[in-house]
């Protein structure tokens, strides 16, 4: 079991005519499971996108506590925390836009890729929600 984080629009059930942006956490085994569990508080959601939480906050709540940097990919370390935010042209410490995940410079280029990907996915996902509309 995880925690996953789902972002959406929609309302509360049994609301009527409030529709509103929401941020929700719940455990649940995947994400299947846990997009049944949001519609056990809200309805008719759409733009909705499932990103799992706890293995990642558990890295960063690591690295706070170690203070030093560590990549996500292949586990390698550094003194401190110091990192670029976003996307890098250049193989560098940096946190990828699109997944939130750290990455050191050999695991940039990986990386980098997976981040595009999730991006890509999520505007993907957002463009069929909207045609639903």
């Amino acid at each position: 079991m995880g925690k996953y984080l789902l972002k959406f629009n929609g309302r509360k059930v049994g609301a009527i005519g409030v529709f509103g942006d929401f941020k929700l956490i719940v455990n649940a085994d995947n994400e299947k499971e846990a997009i049944l569990k949001a519609y056990d508080t809200h309805e008719h959601l759409t733009r909705l996108t499932v990103s799992p939480m706890k293995e990642h906050k558990d890295m960063i709540d690591k690295m706070q506590a170690e203070r030093k940097t560590i990549c996500e990919y292949c586990g390698k370390e550094k003194e401190g925390l110091s990192f670029m935010i976003g996307a890098s042209r250049a193989p560098a410490w940096v946190m990828v836009e699109g997944t939130g995940k750290m990455s050191c410079p050999d695991c940039w280029a990986d990386a980098m890729a997976e981040g595009r990907a999730a991006i890509n996915k999520h505007i993907a996902d957002y463009n069929v929600s909207i045609k639903n509309v």
